[in-house]
């Protein structure tokens, strides 16, 4: 079984990460793990992946559910910025997150306009 980063789409598109293999007996341990680091507003559909070697595999892969209340996609840039310049969670600050996510996709050489664009406005 393999799992995915989180992912928002809207329409076509891609989303870009990283998959990753466990074991078919750990597959319960897993998604129970990705239920807890994403929390509520999270769906894990199984869609199929296309790997850097060109294979397609099918990955439990975590979709923002854009029904749910929590979903914030819908507020304005500088709204969700300064939320996530406020919240803190159990494993530290959100913009602390944020601007790892963002360095991680710099040195994959990884350019996403969404990131660059809101670690720009969490800095103003």
């Amino acid at each position: 079984a393999a799992s995915a980063p989180s992912c928002a789409r809207s329409g076509a598109g891609a989303c870009v990460g990283t998959a990753f293999e466990f074991p078919d007996e750990r597959a319960e341990e897993v998604k129970a793990l990705l239920k807890k680091r994403e929390g509520g507003s999270f769906c894990f559909p199984e869609l199929q992946v296309r790997l850097p070697d060109g294979r397609t595999v099918p990955a439990l892969t975590p979709v923002n559910d854009r029904t749910k209340r929590s979903y914030i996609g819908r507020k304005p840039l500088a709204a969700r910025a300064a939320m996530a310049r406020g919240a803190t969670g159990d494993s530290g600050a959100c913009a602390g997150y944020v601007r790892n996510i963002h360095r991680q996709l710099c040195t994959l050489g990884i350019e996403d306009e969404a990131v660059e664009e809101f670690v720009r406005a969490m800095d103003t």
